[in-house]
């Protein structure tokens, strides 16, 4: 999982910012003026310190494994798209770190599943995705999610007819 790629562009700036208070915070102690200035500083510093832990990789790029060898790379940016499109990632506060393809073997085995639940929608071809997450920092309202979780393994399973668009069929746990 990658949950931390690189560095993302808020994730310098609350870098920037701390060293910038950490950096007054030292000023006034070696100036000796008001010891209230230095704690109020040094608050100040690790609170920005503490957001940027729960914040500076909320912005992180997604880590995308969708290689495959049915599907073309534009069939599988689609794919991922629609992933990306549905309203749980809003509706649970989350943000994803990680997309990866299942395989293609794996995926052909869920048409028959699929097929069998919708069995008048046509379908004709399948892909199953994992997803790997994180809760919002504070996420209140995420029930059943908990804050700043990181879950694993979360699937979907998206269907089209004869190279159709794609259309998320189902997701969750197994």
């Amino acid at each position: 999982m990658a949950s931390l790629i690189g560095p993302s562009l808020v994730g310098i700036i609350y870098l920037v910012v701390s060293v910038v208070l950490l950096v007054l915070l030292f000023w006034l102690v070696h100036r000796k003026k008001g010891t209230l200035a230095a704690v109020l500083c040094t608050l100040l510093a690790l609170v920005v310190l503490a957001l940027g832990y729960g914040f500076g990789s909320w912005y992180a790029p997604v880590d995308k494994d969708n290689g495959s060898d049915v599907y073309t790379e534009a069939e599988m940016d689609a794919a991922v798209d629609a992933i990306m499109a549905e309203s749980f990632w809003d509706e649970m506060h989350a943000r994803v770190l990680d997309i990866h393809y299942i395989g293609d073997e794996q995926s052909a085995n869920y048409l028959a599943s699929v097929q069998g639940r919708f069995p008048d929608s046509g379908y004709t071809e399948c892909a199953v995705f994992n997803t790997d997450f994180r809760s919002a920092f504070l996420a209140k309202n995420a029930a059943p999610l908990a804050p700043r979780e990181v879950y694993t393994d979360y699937q979907w399973v998206l269907a089209r007819t004869d190279g159709g668009n794609w259309e998320v069929v189902t997701s969750g746990y197994a």
